[in-house]
This record gives structure tokens, C-alpha cells and sequence, in this order.
């Protein structure tokens, strides 16, 4: 009997070794990072600054998952949603005027190169999918983004950004499938026991 029990443990340590640790599950939900600081936006002449801010990734900042855990959740097609919707007031708000606003964003690796999500040219809401624009995972470590206001043909032109909501949601993980290794081993140490028990009867 201890012959037998010292053969089932090696085949079944070496098993856990090659195997290595599980993956944690994945608690699927929509996390949602909401800025209301008002933002007035002005082009004097037709000339404008950019403004920019920063929008932190909210599965990590106010969800569960590490940076690491949401690359991972990318990496697994887990990562089902990412947009960045944009509230407006004020845009062409002359008559025959022709003010919109641009909107830009910087994806994770990209070195803070911002690239176009699109021009705003009317009042309300506007939403951009960002796993369109960017891949999977939406591009996301966190979001530096930034808007200008062009066109207008006042001395003075103006619009407001009163929201900007970045929103993520994270699919069910899958249990993940025993490595070949680990189970090419476990099939070994039941042969093995099998052998140690017809040796034993």
C-alpha cells in the first residue's frame, strides 16, 4: 500500500507542476467611469486649443480586475464591450454657423499618439465604439482623450462638453481546458496505478 501511494503522488505532483496555476474566474459586469466637470470650449477667429483629459479604465479603477487580469480578459475575447459616449450643448449654435467638434484618443501602446474617433456636429449624445476603432479590449489603460472645436465663423465661438462616460463590460470567463501535458501525465499515474494494483492482487 505505500509502494502504491508513493506512486500515485509523484505522476500527480508532476501534473500540478507542468499544469501550473488555474486561471481566476472572470465576474462578468459593466463597469462605467462617469466625468460631469462642464468643459467650455472656444475658437477665437476660428482658432482653437485642443483640451484634453484622462479617463481611467473602470474594470480596474472601480471594477475587479488588475491591469494584468484585464490584458488577460482581452487576450481570452472576454472584453465584450468599450465605448466612450460624449454629451454636447452649444455646437452651431448660430444660425449658418459651422462649428463642430473633433474627438481624439490615445489606445495602450500607442505612445500617447492620438488618433480621430470622429467630429460631433450636433447637440446631445454621441457615442464611439472604441473595440471598432481600436481592437479588442477597446484599446484600454486607461483613456487619454481629446476634443477641439473648429470651424464657427464668429470672433468668439463656444460649445460645452457637459459628460464624458467610458463604459467596459466583461463577458463570463471559461474554465479553462487542462494542458496536454498535465493530462498525458495523469493518464501515466493511472496506468501506472493500475499496474502497482495487479502486481499487489
Amino acid at each position: 500500500m505505500r509502494r502504491l501511494h508513493k506512486t500515485l503522488i509523484l505522476p500527480s505532483l508532476m501534473a500540478a507542476i507542468l499544469a501550473g496555476p488555474a486561471s481566476a474566474d472572470v465576474i462578468p459586469g459593466t463597469y462605467t467611469q462617469t466625468l460631469d466637470n462642464p468643459v467650455l470650449l472656444e475658437s477665437w477667429y476660428g482658432y482653437s486649443n485642443p483640451y484634453s483629459y484622462m479617463h481611467a479604465n473602470p474594470a480596474e479603477s472601480l471594477g475587479p480586475l488588475t491591469p494584468g487580469e484585464y490584458a488577460q480578459a482581452t487576450r481570452d475575447g472576454l472584453v465584450t464591450h468599450a465605448s466612450l459616449s460624449m454629451t454636447f450643448h452649444e455646437i452651431d449654435s448660430i444660425v449658418g454657423d459651422t462649428e463642430a467638434v473633433k474627438v481624439w484618443a490615445a489606445p495602450a501602446g500607442s505612445g500617447n499618439n492620438y488618433s480621430l474617433l470622429g467630429t460631433v456636429t450636433s447637440n446631445g449624445t454621441t457615442t464611439f465604439d472604441l473595440i471598432q476603432a481600436f481592437g479588442a479590449g477597446g484599446g484600454l489603460d486607461g483613456l487619454p482623450v481629446q476634443v477641439k472645436l473648429i470651424g464657427g465663423t464668429g470672433i468668439v465661438d463656444l460649445a460645452m462638453l457637459t459628460q464624458s462616460v467610458l463604459r467596459v463590460s466583461i463577458g463570463a470567463g471559461v474554465a479553462p481546458v487542462p494542458a496536454p501535458a498535465a493530462a498525458l501525465l495523469c493518464a501515466i499515474g493511472l496506468g501506472v496505478a493500475g499496474l502497482a494494483r495487479r502486481r499487489a492482487g
